[in-house]
Parts: C-alpha cells; structure tokens; sequence
C-alpha cells in the first residue's frame, strides 16, 4: 500500500524540473497518467495526520522544494525515529535525504551520523545550475552531521546505499533502484 503525506496536507507539489523529456520515464509518466495516483497528490493529509504505526517503510522524495520542508520538521523526526525503532526502513531519494539531516535518537546522536548514505551531489547542484538557489549543499549537509556520504562517480547516474536501516538513493535517477531495494528488504513480489 502506498500512502502520500506532505507538510501541510493538500496539494503535493510537483518540482517542474521532474516533468521535463530528459527526467520523465515511462513509469514515472505512467504514473502521472494514473487517476487514482494523482487523486492521492492532489489531495494529500499532512503528515501529522498519519499513524505511522501502520507503516513498515518511510520515503522521503526529492525536489529542491524539501530542501525547505523536511529539514528539521518535528513531525518527521517522529515519524522517522518510531518506524527506525521499530525496525522499519527509512528511505530517500536526491534531495529527500535533508529529511534526515536534524534528526536525533535518544542517545543524542543524530541518527545519520557514522551511516553510510547517498543524496543529491554537490556536482549535481552545479550541474543542474541551482548550486546558488539552494538554502545549502546537501551534501556538505550531510558530512556535517556525520553521514558517511558516498556518491557515484557519474554524475546523475542511479546510485543507491543501503546501510542497515536506511535506504538512500543519490539522485531522481536512483528512485526506481531504491523502490527495487525496498521490496527486496521487505520481501514483496
């Protein structure tokens, strides 16, 4: 079962960049064909609604936009620490890994710090001639709070880390990879 949450409920924003020829693949537009999918983007709960309970995975998408949302949000705190205690799976995509940035565990630690993960590259932010309007290198973000950051040597090529828990996917490139890896985890056909 898939389920979409957003910060404040309602409309989940699309970033334009997502629906150019280059980055829309046949699923990806697959999916933008489907009603019932779009329904669930157009009117979406907000996170604070969900009961996280319920829910053996959380993924955290990309798009510049969550640079701004996700990064220290309490709610997601909440939500990643209780499907993390619980022995669940936490997961992104590109820019999605800012999700993670200012979360803690009880001892303190961030829970990023000493695990190897992926996200959006400071050479793909220049690529992609945003390295300006962005509110920080996520990247560097990410060494800062201790990530074990590793990258692909091409950029914007799929590129994937699994480390224990957490499931990181380096650029838009890499979230059918990670969608792959989930279901391996999980054990879904």
């Amino acid at each position: 079962q898939l389920d979409i949450y957003n910060i404040n409920g309602g409309e989940t924003p699309i970033d334009p960049v997502s629906m150019n020829k280059v980055t829309l693949d046949r699923l990806t537009k697959k999916y933008y064909e489907d009603e019932t999918f779009m329904r669930k983007l157009h009117d979406s709960p907000s996170i604070d609604e969900a009961d996280v309970t319920q829910y053996d995975v959380i993924y955290f998408t990309g798009g510049h936009g969550v640079m701004y949302d996700f990064r220290g949000h309490d709610t997601i705190a909440r939500a990643v620490n209780d499907i993390y205690d619980r022995g669940g799976l936490v997961s992104s995509v590109c820019h999605g890994a800012s999700a993670l940035l200012e979360i803690k565990r009880p001892n303190d630690h961030f829970l990023i710090e000493g695990q190897k993960l992926t996200g959006f590259s400071n050479r793909e932010e220049s690529i992609a001639r945003r390295k300006k309007q962005v509110p920080y290198q996520l990247e560097t973000a990410l060494k800062e709070k201790g990530a074990l950051y590793q990258k692909s040597i091409i950029p914007l090529k799929s590129f994937v880390v699994e480390e224990e828990q957490l499931i990181t996917g380096q650029n838009p490139a890499s979230a059918r990879d990670v969608g792959e890896a989930i279901k391996l985890r999980l054990d879904v056909k």
